[in-house]
């Protein structure tokens, strides 16, 4: 079977693409659900039955501990 043989030149540029390109190139300031946000989030997830104060203190609690583990 032929196999094609590459040159330096080639190595080095299918090297260079194999690098990964960052996500994010600065750090980001943590953006939090707004109250509105919560609320609509509670009508669509069907739990009608959590009080909108009990849901938003879970939330809030979620998204602390996000904050804690994403530095």
């Amino acid at each position: 079977m032929y196999q094609k043989t590459t040159g330096i030149h080639e190595q080095k540029f299918y090297a260079e693409q194999a690098q990964p390109t960052p996500l994010y190139t600065a750090p980001r300031q943590w953006q939090g659900l707004t109250d509105e946000e919560l609320d609509a989030m509670r009508q669509e997830s069907g739990l009608h039955f959590v009080t909108l104060r009990e849901f938003r203190i879970v939330a809030k609690a979620i998204e602390e501990k996000l904050k804690e583990l994403n530095g």
